[in-house]
């Protein structure tokens, strides 16, 4: 048995990773502008190509055991590492390009989501701050007397004096 289904697995999650990469990008514009109908709409999206990415990982991971398994590798759980030291030299080259792709997927899509996290925080110190200058505790804009409990006495008096 050849490299090629692991190299086929692998293609699989380049090109879902490049889909999630788009999808942050979007996601991005998506927060600049604030819609968040469009924002939820994105995330189950994002949801759906993250089962995918699962079931693709799980895929990859039966092809490269039931690779190593032909090579007598003892061990229970392989690494795409193992898979390129047990294969030909012609399928080293074609996995470790794979491998450094699927690399670079992963770095850019950590990368946009870092920086989108960063707006969200942003975009959320923002609502923070707007509530707190529309309802300002009620503490920031009374005076305290000298005499406070004299004064609360007063306070209740009304300028109608039912007594008279």
């Amino acid at each position: 048995m050849s490299a090629e289904q692991i190299q086929h697995q692998l293609r699989n999650l380049v090109l879902l990773y490049k889909s999630l990469n788009q999808l942050a990008q979007k996601k991005t514009e998506i927060i600049k502008k604030g819609d968040a109908d469009a924002l939820n709409t994105l995330m189950l999206d994002e949801q759906k190509h993250l089962k995918g990415l699962q079931a693709c990982e799980k895929q990859l991971l039966d092809e490269a055991k039931g690779f190593l398994q032909l090579k007598e590798f003892p061990g229970e759980h392989p690494s795409l590492n193992d898979c390129i030291s047990h294969s030909s030299s012609h399928e080293k080259e074609i996995l470790l390009n794979l491998k450094n792709e699927l690399q670079e997927q992963v770095d850019k899509l950590k990368q946009q989501n870092g920086l989108n996290q960063q707006l969200l925080e942003q975009s959320l110190q923002f609502v923070n701050m707007s509530l707190d200058l529309l309802m300002p505790s009620i503490d920031s804009f009374n005076y305290d007397h000298p005499g406070g409990a004299q004064d609360l006495a007063e306070e209740k008096r009304s300028i109608f004096d039912s007594k008279a």
